[in-house]
């Protein structure tokens, strides 16, 4: 086996033991979970440059890692969002989907934060989500959705292809 695959099966059972004490997790709630994206998804990773090359380039690398690590920031706070979500069973289920919240938004009072995921077919392995905000004061409002996107499972767990979605303004 690959490292990659040990490093894969590694963090599955983690995952799994980690979970397995955690509360009111079923086998389904995970699978709805594994259907999110995690930073190692999505962060960019920029190579080192030798120095010769470097030397050439300097600026060139240099704004290329101000970008990245620009992107990589962001790209936390979005995640750090879901994982503050995750961290909790779904408040409710239904055959097609599982919805957290809403929570109070720790760094945003006022607001409350929730997430839904729903199974895009109930025999297929798509998923669609999202992560938004209710204003405290009407909790019937319409969620302003802040990150959404799709999950098409395949291959195996935490496999597969997907969309990140970023509302930046509405």
């Amino acid at each position: 086996m690959t490292s990659r695959k040990h490093k894969q099966i590694a963090i599955g059972l983690a995952v799994g033991l980690a979970l397995a004490g955690c509360g009111d997790y079923s086998n389904e709630d995970l699978e709805y979970m594994n259907a999110l994206p995690e930073r190692e998804d999505l962060a960019v990773n920029l190579p080192q440059a030798q120095s010769a090359v470097l030397a050439q380039t300097a600026e060139l690398y240099r704004m290329t890692h101000d970008v990245t690590s620009v992107f990589n920031g962001v790209l936390d706070a979005f995640l750090g969002l879901i994982d503050f979500v995750r961290a909790h069973a779904p408040s409710s289920r239904s055959d097609n989907s599982r919805t957290w919240g809403p929570y109070p938004a720790k760094d945003n009072p006022g607001w409350m934060v929730k997430m839904e995921i729903t199974r895009v077919n109930p025999t297929a392995t798509g998923f669609s989500y999202w992560l938004g905000f209710l204003p405290v004061a009407n909790r019937t409002a319409a969620p302003i959705k802040l990150i959404s996107g799709t999950f098409e499972a395949s291959g195996g767990i935490r496999r597969g292809a997907g969309t990140l979605d970023v509302m930046t303004a509405e």
